[in-house]
């Protein structure tokens, strides 16, 4: 047996690491109050970290949250207040309703910080994501004076 320690780990004495040693070896943990960045496998699509358990992945935020605070109540869904998919900060994740983690997942902004009202949103080609009529106006603007030769 020691022997076979030796052969994979290169120490006879090697003691594999428990769960929570394997998980918490792949978090970048800064202080309490800052995102606890997930260091290790992240899902292409969706950005969320994933943890590989014996029994398949899981996502680990959701298994800090188990470690550190407890179950999530049934019918709840953990909701990340900083809105970074990578944190597994359990300070930065709150056990919501469905409805409400999908209603604090739309946005309220452009990707400039306008805020999107009635008047200042439309919908291009039927398509289903929203447009914002200032940063719009500013791109139309930005063209008519690069084709007068009057921007730089």
């Amino acid at each position: 047996m020691h022997y076979v320690r030796w052969y994979r780990h290169g120490d006879p004495l090697y003691v594999r690491p428990t769960y929570e040693e394997r998980f918490w070896g792949k978090v970048a943990i800064m202080d309490d109050h800052s995102c606890w960045e997930w260091r290790a496998y992240k899902h292409k699509k969706d950005g969320y970290g994933r943890f590989g358990t014996g029994k398949g992945e899981r996502l680990a935020h959701r298994i800090a949250y188990r470690l550190l605070v407890g179950d999530i109540p049934d019918d709840m869904e953990l909701d990340h207040i900083c809105r970074n998919r990578g944190c597994v900060n359990p300070n930065h994740l709150e056990p919501v309703p469905h409805a409400e983690n999908m209603q604090r997942a739309t946005k309220d902004h452009c990707k400039r910080g306008h805020k999107y009202t009635l008047e200042d949103t439309f919908q291009s080609n039927g398509k289903p994501r929203r447009n914002c009529r200032i940063c719009k106006s500013i791109m139309r603007r930005r063209r008519y004076l690069q084709h007068k030769g009057l921007a730089t």
